[in-house]
């Protein structure tokens, strides 16, 4: 699935197999951290390498809306990251497997790669984008 934002207002869903268009109100009803959070609880259960791989665009996706959103980091952003976090730990020894059955210049092997590593950054990057927002908010005008 494909998302992209229209406006501040809409959001453009395209499901790649179904060729179905979805537009959304961006009210607060819905929220695209809330929609993630349901795609990484109902993919971390059980560990399989499809699921893995849900959840590292989920968690890319995930870093991406961190980049757009700034400083304001609301509870279902909070809440999708401990999902996150979560779920890197139920997928360990799945990713652990799959890394030893690749070859060694695999791309996919690169540390880097893997989804603890990938939710390690996006909280690294949260973190420092709600300082850059506390910053700005406690900085005197001149």
């Amino acid at each position: 699935m494909c998302c992209q934002s229209c406006s501040n207002k809409y959001f453009f869903f395209h499901g790649k197999k179904s060729n179905k268009y979805f537009f959304f109100h961006g009210d607060p009803a819905f929220s695209i951290a809330g929609k993630l959070k349901e795609v990484v609880e109902g993919n971390s259960e059980h560990a399989t390498a499809s699921r893995l791989r849900i959840l590292k665009i989920a968690t890319r996706m995930t870093i991406s809306l961190i980049n757009l959103e700034g400083g304001r980091v609301g509870a279902d952003l909070e809440s999708l990251m401990q999902s996150l976090s979560e779920a890197s730990k139920n997928m360990l020894q799945m990713e652990g497997f799959m890394i030893l059955s690749r070859s060694h210049d695999s791309p996919s092997t690169d540390p880097a790669n893997n989804l603890d590593s990938l939710v390690k950054n996006a909280q690294e990057l949260l973190e420092k984008k709600k300082q850059e927002a506390q910053n700005l908010s406690t900085t005197p005008v001149v």
